[in-house]
């Protein structure tokens, strides 16, 4: 008969015991069929013993087991900064023509307004009316000046807010008072 050693409090496998092999089984213990000893040995870590107060020991699966906090936070951290730059990169508004237009904010497009406000002459540059159309709209030095401003106002809003979320989910991570599940779910919590 075979058995599986466990941790009277959380269920944990501690050993596999073979009565054949084995002279001392320690306890507590469960009796385990060939089949559940062969998927416990090929699970080792996914599995557990089931020790509910009113219920039978038994062995159960686990579900996959949870993170590290660490590499939560990390995920989570790369979750933020992506949204960040989507933020960063989706357009903006501007209303140095009087009223406000969209302005285009990829790489490229911050690379161009950058070029466009420090030439300091009026040029035509592409934005989007209220009623949606995409043109090059005639602007002079001083509204691509103010173009840029905006956008970098925006984007640096956009970067503030995602150091500020960073250094939450930092802070959860670290925050001693909190156990590793409370803190998965903290981080979890914490959106753009």
């Amino acid at each position: 008969m075979k058995y599986a050693y466990y941790d009277d409090a959380s269920g944990d496998i501690l050993g596999y015991y073979d009565e054949s092999v084995h002279d001392h089984i320690p306890s507590p213990n469960i009796k385990l069929s060939d089949d559940e000893w062969r998927d416990c040995i090929n699970n080792n870590g996914a599995r557990c013993i089931d020790v509910t107060p009113g219920n039978a020991p038994a062995v159960i699966i686990y579900a996959t087991p949870p993170k590290p906090v660490r590499d939560v936070a990390t995920d989570k951290i790369t979750e933020l900064s992506s949204a960040c730059e989507t933020a960063i990169t989706s357009g903006f508004t501007s209303a140095a023509l009087g009223v406000e237009h969209t302005y285009q904010s990829d790489r490229d497009d911050q690379l161009n307004l950058v070029g466009a406000s420090t030439a300091g002459v009026d040029m035509a540059f592409k934005c989007r009316d209220a009623n949606g159309v995409w043109a090059y709209r005639p602007h002079t030095a001083a509204q691509l000046a103010q173009v840029h401003h905006d956008g970098a106002a925006i984007k640096l809003s956009h970067l503030q807010r995602f150091g500020d979320k960073k250094d939450q989910v930092i802070a959860i991570a670290d925050a001693p008072a909190l156990t590793d599940d409370e803190k998965r779910a903290a981080i979890e919590a914490v959106v753009w």
